[in-house]
């Protein structure tokens, strides 16, 4: 799913979220995996995030994607959140 999308099904702003380096080839930042550890907080509820990825956003770049299990799930259209 691109970013808009995601971010259009989370009913978040693009804007919010935080920069990040282009995608090398694909792959993600080399940092994605330090970003987990360092406990971040999904951008949809604060909760722990157990999955990041890097989306570009028209006008705006690339930006972070810090999900919880349930809001991926949202963003990825498989489900609810409670």
């Amino acid at each position: 799913m691109d970013g808009p999308a995601i971010t259009h099904a989370l009913g978040l702003n693009p804007a919010d979220l935080e920069p990040a380096p282009p995608p090398d080839g694909g792959r993600l930042p080399p940092d994605w995996a330090d970003r987990l550890r360092r406990g971040l907080l999904c951008i949809a509820c604060a909760t722990p995030a157990s999955y990041t990825t890097v989306r570009a956003f028209p006008g705006l770049g690339y930006r972070w994607i810090d999900v919880c299990g349930p809001h991926l799930r949202i963003a990825v259209g498989r489900g609810g959140c409670d």
